[in-house]
């Protein structure tokens, strides 16, 4: 029996779909024929979380395996060494310049990578919770809400920090 998808989401353009799955892939799909284009992209467990880079080319997966991957998206490659974690990563994102990626694990820790080298950069480099945190993202810092942002995404007031990282982006981390 075929395991189920854990998370889908469009390419900027439209596209393409990406699949997440506990098969331990992520695949990419044309929406218009709905046939699968690229992949498997593979991990070692659960794939929970896939994204695509602002322009498309690239595509970042984060796995129960404990590592977020950049792929090619042209040649289902890996294009970068692994980002590791302590524990799964429940997400992986680029920034909405592509220059940044962000991961959030199930190991309390939100890291700030650099998209070119996979440095990291932020806070030595990690934001330590004391929960596991489900997701974090980057939004340009004059485009967030902090009240309303968590409004609606369900979680409550209570369940969000927000920090300034390098550049004009802040984080929003949801634990």
């Amino acid at each position: 029996m075929a395991k189920p998808s854990s998370f889908a989401t469009f390419s900027h353009d439209g596209r393409l779909i990406v699949t997440a799955s506990q098969d331990h892939t992520a695949q990419i799909w044309d929406v218009k024929t709905g046939t699968k284009v690229r992949g498997p992209l593979l991990h070692e467990n659960w794939v929970k979380y896939a994204a695509f880079s602002p322009d498309d080319r690239k595509l970042i997966t984060g796995s129960f395996d404990r590592k977020a991957r950049v792929w090619d998206v042209e040649t289902s490659r890996r294009i970068l060494p692994d980002l590791n974690h302590g524990d799964g990563v429940q997400s992986a994102e680029f920034s909405p310049d592509g220059r940044l990626i962000i991961t959030a694990s199930l190991d309390g820790t939100v890291r700030l990578w650099r998209a070119d080298n996979l440095q990291p950069i932020l806070y030595n480099p990690v934001l330590k919770h004391n929960a596991p945190v489900n997701h974090a993202s980057l939004q340009p810092r004059r485009r967030i809400n902090h009240n309303d942002l968590c409004r609606r995404k369900g979680t409550g007031l209570g369940s969000c920090r927000y920090y300034c990282a390098p550049g004009l982006h802040s984080v929003l981390v949801r634990r």
